[in-house]
Parts: structure tokens; C-alpha cells; sequence
């Protein structure tokens, strides 16, 4: 798949739950979730609230583009892992005993088994900065002096490699 065609799916499927949440959770609080979106180019998701006013909640979950893309390009790899057999050996041990069901992607395209496996790994990744928000991981943060207004960030790729879990500003 193309990035720019990685970018437009998960638009899509960022939009349809923002929209769903809004027509429903958030309609129901007088609030609003909305995504925004970085150009940094490292693995990097976040989730932000906006305190301008109490009464109306205002949540965004963030993401960089480089963020989706890693993720299909992740997903390529794994599927190239699994059609290379090289630890069929070990798979055999592990599930000797196990009567393997008939697989789901017999009725799918390897294209459309990627793709489905990119939009539960993209929609799992928004729910969980949702999570934060829900469980007002900011409002805690800063009753016990982490700040106000610091975005939540549970991992953030540094751009020379590794990934460290820290809040930043």
C-alpha cells in the first residue's frame, strides 16, 4: 500500500469513530473529540484536552503520519514473517495439540487480511489515547503537580531509535 494511500485509510477510520463518538458519548456531555495530526517523522500518538472550559470537554487524540505508516509497514512484515515458514518448527511444538480452524483468510485477499489487521491495530491505538482521556490520566497528572495542559504520551520513538515512555508539554 501506498503512504498516501495508508494516510487516507486511516482518515477514514478516524473519522468514522470521531463522528460516532461525537454524535453519541460526546453529544451526550456537551463535548467534542477531534484528531490532530503531526508531520514529525517518528512513531509518536498522544492524547490532549483543551481546559478552556470545564463544563464542555474538549479531547483530542493525536497522531503522527509517520505513526501509520510504521504501523501497515509492521504489518507487511509480519505477514512476510508468517509466508516465510522460518519458524514453522517451533509452531508445529507449540500448537501440537491444537486442530487449526479453517482460516478466515481463505474468504479474503492477502491485501484485504493486511488491511483488516491495520484498521484493528490503528483502532485499538486511538481507543487507547481515548482510554486516557476517559480516565482523566491529564486531570490526575496534574493534581499531583504534572502540570497543566502536558499531552499524555505512552511511547514516542526518538528520532536516533529506541522508544522511551514520557509526558511532554
Amino acid at each position: 500500500m501506498l503512504v498516501e494511500e495508508i494516510i487516507d485509510l486511516t482518515c477514514q477510520v478516524f473519522s468514522t469513530i470521531v463522528d460516532d463518538l461525537n454524535d453519541g458519548l460526546y453529544k451526550d456531555i456537551n463535548g467534542e473529540i477531534s484528531v490532530s495530526w503531526s508531520t514529525k517523522e517518528v512513531f509518536y500518538a498522544w492524547a490532549a484536552v483543551d481546559i478552556a472550559d470545564e463544563n464542555t470537554p474538549k479531547h483530542y487524540v493525536g497522531l503522527t503520519y509517520e505513526t501509520a505508516v510504521l504501523l501497515y509497514r509492521d504489518v507487511e512484515s509480519y505477514f512476510k514473517y508468517i509466508e516465510s515458514g522460518i519458524d514453522n518448527d517451533k509452531f508445529d511444538i507449540i500448537f501440537q495439540d491444537f486442530d487449526y480452524p479453517e482460516v478466515l483468510s481463505s474468504e479474503s485477499s492477502l491485501e484485504d487480511c493486511k488491511k483488516n489487521m491495520f484498521i484493528s491495530g490503528i483502532t485499538w491505538l486511538f481507543f487507547h489515547e481515548l482510554g486516557h482521556l476517559v480516565q482523566e490520566h491529564g486531570k490526575v497528572r496534574q493534581e499531583y503537580g504534572g502540570g497543566v495542559g502536558m499531552d499524555i504520551v505512552d511511547c514516542a520513538a526518538s528520532e536516533n531509535g529506541g522508544c522511551s515512555i514520557f509526558c511532554v508539554s
